[in-house]
C-alpha cells in the first residue's frame, strides 16, 4: 500500500524512530505523568484539611480571578453537555471543554449572530463526539485561555500539559491509520494547536473588559509553533483551499491564522479570501465620519502612481475603520457589530499584504508603513512574536533608502509619519534608536511640546488614536530627549 499523502505535511505529529519506538516512549511519559499526578495528590493530602476536596491558594485574595464564562444575550447559558456528554473525561477536564465552547468559540465564528454561534459550538460538538482527538485540543484550548487569566491552581499547570501533549499523541495515531483522511475535524485540531501554541508561563493583564479585549489580548501574545502552521497549510491546501472546507468558521479560522503569519514577515498570504469582502467594506465605509476633507490628503500623490489607487482605496477604508473603533469605543451600545469590524480590519490587511511591491519607492513606503500601521491600529499588541522586529526591519530599509534620496526635503511629512510609525513597533527592539535618529530630518521640531502638531500633521495620512497614539507620543518624547542631550544646538525652527 502506497503511504497516506498526509504522512509527507505532518512531521509534527511524528515522534523520532520507528511507530514501536514512540509507543515506548508514548508509554513512558505516561508512566511519568502517571507518578507526578500520584506524588501531587498526596501531598496535597497532606498539606489540607479532609474536608478541602480541591487545593486552593493560601491566599485567594492577592490572585486575580479567572475570567467569567460568556453569558448568551438571552441570559441563558449555552451548556452542550445539555445534549451532548463526552465520556472519559475528567471533571476538570469538562470544565475546560465547556469554558472553551462558551467563552472562546464565539471569537471563531463568522458571525456574531447568537444563532449562529449555536450552530457553531453544536457542529464543533458534534465534530468532538465523532474525533476523539478534538476533545483534548478543545480542553487544551480552555485550559490555555484560563491559564493566561490567572487560573494557576497547583493542578492547572500539569493538566494543561497533559492535555497538549495528548492531543498530539492523538492526532499522530488517527494519522498513522491506513485509511486516514483528512477531515475537517483534523484541521480544527491543528488549527487549535497552532493558534494557541505549546503551553507557556506568560499571563495576561486584561482581566477586566470586554470579553473582546481579552480574546485580543489572549490571542495576540501567543507564539506560533511553526510545524503545526506549516501542517496546516500544507493540508489545506491538499484539500484544495479555503472554499473547500465544509465549516465556514473553520476557514475564517485558518484565512485568519494564514494572514497573522503573513504579517509576521510581511509576505503575501497563501490563500484568496474565500468570501466576497465588498458587503463588509461597504457597511464599514458607512461608517466614516462626515467632515473629513483633509482625511488622506497626504496620501493624494498615490493616485498617479502604478497600484496607487488601489493603495489609496485601502487607505480610505483603514481610515473608515479607525471611525467605526471610535464609535465603538465612545458608544459602546452603538449599531456597529465589533464582529464585523474585526472582519473588516482582517480583509483590509490581506488586501494590502496581497498588493505587490513596485519600483515606485515611495509608493513600497507608504505600504509597508500601512500594513505596519493597521496591524496596530485597534490595540497594540504584546512584543512576543516576529511581526516587530521584522516589521521594524523592513520598514526601516526603505525608509534609508528615502533618506539617501532627499526625500526628507520633498515629502517630509510623509516620511515623518512612516517614522513615527516605524519608531512605534520598533519598541523593544534594537532599531528603536535607528528611527530617533531619523528624527533629525522632521519639519516638525523635535521637543515635546511640538507632539499636538504631530498628532496634527497625521491626521491627513492615517491618524494616531487612543493607545496607538500614546505609544507613538512615547516614542517621540524618548527622541526628542535622546536628540536634546546628543545636540544641544539642535534647530528650533
Amino acid at each position: 500500500m502506497a503511504p497516506n499523502a498526509n504522512h509527507q505535511t505532518t512531521s509534527f505529529i511524528h515522534s523520532a524512530g520507528k511507530p514501536s519506538e514512540w509507543r515506548k516512549k508514548d508509554q513512558v511519559r505516561r508512566q511519568h505523568q502517571h507518578a507526578a499526578s500520584v506524588a501531587h495528590q498526596r501531598g496535597q493530602r497532606k498539606r489540607l484539611p479532609r474536608s478541602q476536596a480541591l487545593p486552593v491558594p493560601a491566599n485567594n485574595s492577592t490572585l486575580p480571578s479567572p475570567p467569567a464564562l460568556r453569558s448568551d444575550p438571552s441570559g441563558s447559558r449555552f451548556d452542550p453537555f445539555d445534549v451532548f456528554f463526552v465520556t472519559n473525561l475528567s471533571a476538570h477536564a469538562q470544565t475546560m471543554f465547556q469554558s472553551a465552547i462558551i467563552d472562546q468559540w464565539p471569537s471563531f465564528a463568522l458571525s456574531s449572530r447568537k444563532q449562529d454561534i449555536d450552530r457553531w459550538r453544536s457542529v464543533t460538538v458534534k465534530y468532538a463526539l465523532e474525533s476523539p482527538y478534538l476533545v483534548p485540543a478543545i480542553t487544551y484550548a480552555g485550559s490555555s485561555y484560563r491559564y493566561f487569566f490567572g487560573s494557576r491552581d497547583s493542578s492547572a499547570k500539569f493538566h494543561r500539559i497533559n492535555f497538549y501533549h495528548e492531543t498530539l499523541r492523538q492526532l499522530r495515531e488517527a494519522m498513522l491509520q491506513p485509511d486516514s483522511q483528512c477531515s475537517d475535524a483534523m484541521l480544527l485540531a491543528i488549527a487549535i494547536l497552532t493558534i494557541h501554541g505549546p503551553p507557556n508561563d506568560m499571563q495576561g493583564r486584561t482581566l477586566v473588559g470586554s470579553q473582546q479585549m481579552r480574546d485580543y489580548e489572549y490571542y495576540g501574545s501567543k507564539t506560533w509553533e511553526p510545524t503545526h502552521f506549516q501542517a496546516l497549510l500544507s493540508l489545506v491546501k491538499q484539500r484544495g483551499g479555503l472554499h473547500k472546507l465544509g465549516i465556514d468558521s473553520l476557514a475564517g479560522i485558518v484565512m485568519t491564522i494564514d494572514i497573522v503569519d503573513s504579517i509576521s514577515v510581511l509576505r503575501a498570504p497563501a490563500f484568496p479570501l474565500f468570501f466576497p469582502p465588498s458587503p463588509v467594506l461597504q457597511a464599514l465605509r458607512q461608517c466614516r465620519k462626515p467632515d473629513k476633507s483633509n482625511s488622506c490628503q497626504g496620501f493624494r500623490f498615490l493616485r498617479n502612481r502604478h497600484l496607487g489607487r488601489r493603495l489609496l482605496t485601502i487607505i480610505e477604508d483603514v481610515d473608515a475603520l479607525l471611525d467605526a473603533y471610535d464609535t465603538v469605543l465612545k458608544n459602546p451600545g452603538s449599531s456597529i457589530d465589533f464582529g464585523q469590524l474585526v472582519a473588516a480590519w482582517r480583509i483590509l490587511q490581506h488586501q494590502t499584504l496581497s498588493l505587490p511591491s513596485g519600483e515606485d519607492l515611495l509608493f513600497n513606503l507608504c505600504r509597508v508603513a500601512v500594513i505596519v500601521f493597521l496591524v496596530e491600529c485597534l490595540e497594540p499588541l504584546p512584543v512576543t512574536g516576529a511581526f516587530h522586529r521584522n516589521g521594524s526591519e523592513r520598514l526601516m530599509l526603505l525608509i534609508d533608502e528615502c533618506d539617501k534620496r532627499d526625500y526628507w526635503q520633498t515629502s517630509p511629512n510623509t516620511m515623518l509619519w512612516a517614522t513615527v510609525v516605524g519608531g512605534f513597533i520598533s519598541r523593544d527592539t534594537s532599531l528603536r534608536l535607528w528611527y530617533i535618529e531619523q528624527l533629525r530630518g522632521s519639519p516638525i521640531t523635535t521637543g515635546q511640546e511640538h507632539w499636538e502638531k504631530v498628532l496634527h500633521l497625521a491626521e491627513a495620512y492615517l491618524p494616531f488614536r487612543h493607545r496607538q497614539a500614546q505609544g507613538c507620543q512615547q516614542f517621540w518624547n524618548e527622541g526628542c530627549k535622546w536628540l536634546a542631550i546628543a545636540n544641544p544646538y539642535l534647530r528650533t525652527s
